[in-house]
């Protein structure tokens, strides 16, 4: 009891934004376990097709995810073999250029002398004592060239030790190369499973019909899920400015304010991922299937970073995780009751809560839920309504 106390009387000395952003916090925990739970309601609903969608979606983002480690891994080790072949081959230079600039003080000796500069296999190794009639004019020039000396054999040390690290660098390089071949197989299998399935999906009617029932199912999911996020989003702001009328003071920033009016921008946002519309908003991708709410998109590339998805502006994450058929989704929710929605991820880089900026990456476009290949589903909500993302986005 007095450790309660002591909490509440805490809780009560805390200045009134630090209480807003804990009661914040607490509001956006609950919210991450009722979502859970509905999400875990829905599936349960959905049968054997959808769970075993949802497993081969695993095994493929799994796949996907350890080979992605693999490259990165590869391409940091290239960097570093790239970076250690240039000190190398910097190295030489000053080698050379070193030996060269003491050959020719040393023949310059010599001429000045009169005599020939037969005695330059001294920098060979040859000792001083096989020649000594020639000590003098040598005990000149090693004063005057120590300094080169010391640098001569500083680089070649250095060098010695850039080529036996370059030589380990190659050896891992190998060794990762063999891995991401590997990864590359284990990703190809995972991708091949989940093809089968739906290769045998549009082959089985009664498959086919299993399919189109759940996507119609997750789409209604989908629409109440949206709803109940604006819904939240609007108990909050109202909540926000009573207590700030309350209070006398301004409306505090927090982990639920969001920058930049949408609407300003409306048919000029950038798409969120640079790469082609295979399917319109509208289109159906089979006879008995919904028709799309949003866009479908063909990355331009599968390489580097043209799998990357964009925030298409400011906003707070509102859903991250696997949701049936559209697979991996994240919605965003921005200004004036705006909402993104981007599935078929791969992989997710932002989860409930987080404040994201237009440009921010937040998802890498794959082949998870209703897809056999690399896609991005793109769905915009307006106060609820779907609406056309050509006339939001630019080009």
């Amino acid at each position: 009891m007095r450790s309660l106390a002591l909490l509440l009387l805490l809780c009560l000395c805390l200045p009134a934004q630090a209480r807003d952003v804990q009661s914040e916090l607490a509001q956006l925990k609950k919210e991450r376990q009722q979502l859970a739970l509905e999400r875990q309601a829905m599936e349960s609903r959905l049968g054997d097709l959808n769970r075993q969608l949802r497993k081969l979606d695993r095994q493929w983002v799994k796949a996907r995810q350890a080979l992605q480690k693999v490259e990165e891994a590869q391409a940091r080790l290239q960097r570093t073999v790239k970076e250690l072949r240039q000190r190398m081959a910097k190295l030489k230079q000053r080698v050379a250029l070193l030996q060269q600039r003491m050959q020719q003080e040393a023949a310059l000796v010599w001429q000045r002398a009169g005599r020939e500069p037969g005695w330059l296999e001294v920098l060979a190794g040859i000792p001083v004592t096989e020649i000594p009639h020639r000590r003098y004019m040598l005990n000149a020039l090693i004063q005057r060239q120590e300094a080169d000396r010391q640098a001569l054999q500083q680089s070649v040390q250095a060098l010695i030790l850039v080529e036996q690290e370059l030589q380990q660098q190659q050896q891992v390089l190998a060794g990762v190369k063999k891995q991401k071949a590997q990864a590359e197989a284990m990703a190809r299998a995972k991708l091949k499973a989940k093809r089968r399935l739906t290769q045998a999906v549009r082959r089985d009617v009664r498959l086919k019909k299993a399919r189109d029932a759940t996507l119609a199912l997750q789409q209604k999911g989908l629409q109440k899920l949206l709803e109940r996020i604006a819904a939240q989003a609007a108990a909050r702001r109202k909540a926000a400015r009573q207590a700030a009328k309350r209070s006398g003071r301004q409306l505090p920033v927090s982990s639920y304010s969001i920058k930049g009016h949408i609407r300003r921008h409306k048919g000029k946002l950038p798409w969120p991922i640079r790469g082609r519309l295979v399917a319109h908003y509208g289109a159906r991708l089979d006879r008995n299937r919904p028709k799309l709410r949003g866009v479908l998109i063909a990355p331009a590339s599968l390489r580097g970073k043209g799998r990357q998805v964009h925030a298409i502006a400011d906003g707070v994450v509102r859903y991250a995780d696997w949701f049936g058929g559209f697979g991996l989704m994240m919605i965003v929710e921005h200004s004036d009751g705006v909402m993104s929605i981007y599935a078929h991820n791969d992989r997710l880089y932002k989860s409930i809560g987080d404040r994201v900026a237009a440009g921010d990456v937040i998802s890498d476009a794959g082949a998870t839920g209703w897809v056999e290949h690399t896609r991005l589903y793109f769905e915009m909500r307006d106060r609820g309504k779907t609406t056309n993302p050509e006339r939001w986005c630019r080009g």
